[in-house]
């Protein structure tokens, strides 16, 4: 099981592929559990004209019901195994980087699921430095 952090999950497209996948959505489900503990003692006893036998048993039940709520991540983790158990070429790809070629095959609906770490280029970090000596460059020109 992997466990994942969502800064943002598309609930409705997720409720899509569930019912596609079960035929039916569903946000609450109920679950009993029964733990059942049985203990059994027998014995025998005989002499040559008199014998017998004897047993005592006793059976505990505990029963738990409760309503349980489905997880938008749960709900997530069932597509995403449904998806993974088809071929290879059905599979979900992870990508560490992305080719030009791959990149322009991709369409809006191929993602469930993208970590993303943002750099700016060194191009955009100079820019902005330009943009911010300028700037202070006209306040020394205004003030002289």
């Amino acid at each position: 099981m992997k466990l994942r952090n969502f800064m943002y999950l598309n609930t409705k497209i997720l409720e899509d592929y569930i019912s596609v996948i079960d035929g039916f959505t569903y946000d609450e489900e109920s679950q009993e559990i029964q733990n059942v503990n049985e203990k059994t003692l027998g014995g025998s006893a005989g002499v040559k004209i008199i014998s017998g036998n004897g047993e005592i048993a006793t059976k505990k039940v505990d029963e738990v019901k409760r309503s349980v709520h489905i997880s938008d991540a749960a709900k997530f983790d069932k597509v995403f195994k449904y998806l993974q158990s088809g071929d290879e070429d059905e599979q979900v790809k992870y990508y560490e980087f992305l080719t030009e070629e791959e990149f322009n095959s991709l369409h809006r609906d191929d993602f469930l699921e993208v970590l993303v770490t943002s750099r700016f280029s060194k191009m955009k970090e100079l820019t902005d430095s330009v943009m911010k000596v300028a700037d202070l460059a006209k306040v020394i020109q205004w003030i002289n």
